[in-house]
């Protein structure tokens, strides 16, 4: 499964990420997309802050494709955006594949 989640960022963002899976997700699933998000933010920024990390996962509960995620998150991520973005999709290709799998 991990063989086949793409690497670098314009595959990434090129991705059909399966969002109906994601809707689906059993919650320990979307729990550690949520843990990973609160992390990388944390280890970005220097301290918490979950206003920002519960916008992100609002973003992705609508949707957001990974292009208009990085315009929205880039003013506060400046140049760690585009790293943040490509795992965070990179994590949820991961989550809603495995996912699909256990179908």
């Amino acid at each position: 499964l991990m063989a086949a989640i793409p690497k670098d960022r314009e595959a990434v963002f090129a991705y059909a990420v399966r969002w109906g899976e994601y809707d689906r997700a059993p919650a320990d699933a979307r729990a550690r997309v949520a843990g990973w998000v609160g992390k990388k933010i944390r280890e970005l920024l220097g301290q918490e802050e979950p206003s920002f990390c519960e916008f992100i996962l609002e973003q992705v509960a609508l949707h957001a494709p990974a292009a208009a995620m990085l315009a929205r998150l880039q003013d506060v991520l400046d140049e760690d955006a585009g790293a943040f973005v490509t795992k965070l999709f990179q994590v949820l290709i991961f989550e809603t594949e495995k996912c699909a799998a256990a179908e």
